[in-house]
């Protein structure tokens, strides 16, 4: 009796160096789950009970148990090799048998499919062009041949920033003003930590711009009728002088389409934001002023006149009935 309790610890002890030597040979293998023997004590009987004091009959292993902990992951340069972080199995096909494995090691094959190191074939959820997947497994397969390189659109990125860095300073101008006009300052990047401004120029009275003020109020002109008439500006652009036609109008006309006919010529010849006529609030005479961006920096114009215009408008000559002014009648 005693002679087969020694043999049953020999032969226990000889399957637990069994499995320490088969963990140790598969230390490096990919999705290897160790394994740990388990061992019970095998109790004495007999037809009337165990006794008063029972010895046993040794030891014998109850089970040989794998570890399903989780292994350490690695990369490789193998674009297709994959690790499971968790629980789980990779599910393989061979020709109709189905096995499971934690080992992530695949390749391609001369078809396109992703297979394990002994041929089966790796399975997956199938999903169609749009990326829904379904629930019909099947075999991997990847096309190679007709996909052309294409840009990733989806990527998501988690970026830890110093919460102990220092605050970049704000550098620029503030601009102030105490009168009618104010600058504006040219956005971009400061070079080092100077900043050049250039002035664009001071209005030449406080809130007034350049004009020009004729004698005659719009309205002596407006119950008087006049033929078409020219002018020629300056307006200092480079262009030199330019001639501006007014269409005319019959005695009677008001003081807005006076108004509306300088503003047309202006227009047409000059652009909008030039050149702008008006009526004197205080006086009704004619104003023709800078205007727009122009208004505030300074820029004089100069305006000439053709014969008959006398640099005004004024009362038709009482001679002819043609000439603006009959102290420059010509008639």
């Amino acid at each position: 009796m005693a002679f087969n309790i020694g043999l049953s610890g020999i032969r226990a002890a000889s399957t637990d160096l069994e499995v320490t030597g088969n963990n140790v040979a598969n230390a490096s293998t990919v999705g290897f789950k160790e394994s740990r023997a388990e061992f019970a004590d095998v109790y004495t009987s007999t037809l009337l009970g165990t006794g008063l004091k029972p010895v046993g009959s040794g030891v014998l292993v109850d089970n040989v148990r794998q570890e399903f902990s989780q292994g350490n992951i690695s990369g490789t340069e193998n674009a297709l090799d994959l690790a499971i972080d968790g629980n789980g199995f990779f599910v393989l096909n061979d020709r109709g048998s189905v096995s499971y494995t934690r080992s992530g090691i695949f390749s391609l094959d001369k078809d396109g499919f992703v297979v394990a190191n002994n041929g089966s074939r790796l399975q997956g959820y199938e999903a169609n062009e749009n990326g829904v997947v379904s629930g019909v497994l099947g075999d991997i397969n990847i096309q190679v041949s007709n996909q052309p390189p294409r840009l990733t659109t989806l990527a998501t990125a988690i970026v830890n920033l110093n919460a102990g860095e220092e605050v970049l300073q704000e550098q620029g101008l503030q601009i102030s003003t105490n009168g009618l006009s104010v600058g504006a300052a040219d956005a971009g990047i400061v070079e080092s930590t100077k900043t050049v401004l250039d002035s664009a120029g001071q209005p030449t009275a406080a809130g007034i711009p350049a004009q020009v003020l004729f004698p005659n109020t719009v309205a002596a002109v407006a119950a008087a009728s006049y033929g078409p008439e020219s002018m020629d500006f300056d307006i200092g652009d480079g262009n030199g002088s330019q001639t501006i036609t007014l269409s005319g109008a019959a005695a009677g006309t008001t003081v807005q389409e006076v108004l509306n006919d300088i503003q047309a010529a202006l227009d047409a010849t000059f652009g909008s934001q030039q050149l702008r006529a008006v009526e004197d609030p205080g006086t009704g005479n004619l104003i023709i002023e800078r205007a727009g961006y122009n208004a505030t920096n300074g820029t004089s114009f100069s305006i000439t006149t053709t014969p008959g215009w006398d640099g005004v408008f004024g009362v038709a000559c009482s001679i002819c009935g043609c000439c603006w002014s009959a102290a420059l009648c010509w008639c």
